[in-house]
């Protein structure tokens, strides 16, 4: 079952597009949001940092062979925290990790909850979270509201599709 939507695309009109599109950016943040979370609580919240090397200032290219091979290994969402980089003309000393404390980082991840929470209803045409059991903080449970909001969703989304699928379904009958 799919609804004709115009593509440029040369074969748009084999796969339909969701229409959720919109937001599959902020399912996706908030995917590895949960993934960064996920990863500090297995590797206990180790904060980032930055690493001196002492032992003399490699080549450029040497750099970032090194810098490629810890990235690859502690940075994006499964593995949270990336070190930074610096390399020190000391040779008598040899590599330093120096943490960084970051006390705001839950605050802003609060904040990008909420907007996220809010894209991803507004990409599912979702007028009101409490339909899905999910409570608005401030506010009372109304019966009127949820009333409302259901034949909103009846009149703006089901009745839009049900021929449709009904079409589909008597044919393939």
């Amino acid at each position: 079952y799919k609804v004709y939507r115009p593509t440029a695309k040369p074969y748009g009109n084999i796969y339909p597009v969701p229409d959720y599109i919109g937001c599959t950016s902020d399912i996706e943040t908030d995917i590895n949001i949960t993934s960064f979370h996920f990863s500090n609580t297995e590797n206990g919240f180790a904060a980032p940092g930055m690493i001196n090397f002492y032992n003399g200032e490699p080549t450029e290219e040497d750099k970032r062979k090194i810098a490629k091979k810890f990235q690859k290994k502690h940075q994006g969402p499964h593995n949270a925290g990336a070190p930074i980089f610096n390399f020190i003309n000391e040779d008598q000393k040899g590599a330093e990790f120096i943490e960084f404390a970051n006390d705001r980082l839950d605050k802003m991840f609060e904040q990008l909850s909420k907007r996220i929470q809010q894209k991803i209803f507004t990409g599912h045409k979702v007028t009101n979270p409490v339909l899905f059991g999910i409570k608005t903080e401030g506010q009372l449970g109304n019966r009127n509201e949820l009333i409302e909001s259901y034949e909103h969703v009846q009149k703006t989304y089901i009745e839009l599709r049900r021929p449709h699928v009904l079409n589909t379904i008597k044919m393939v009958a």
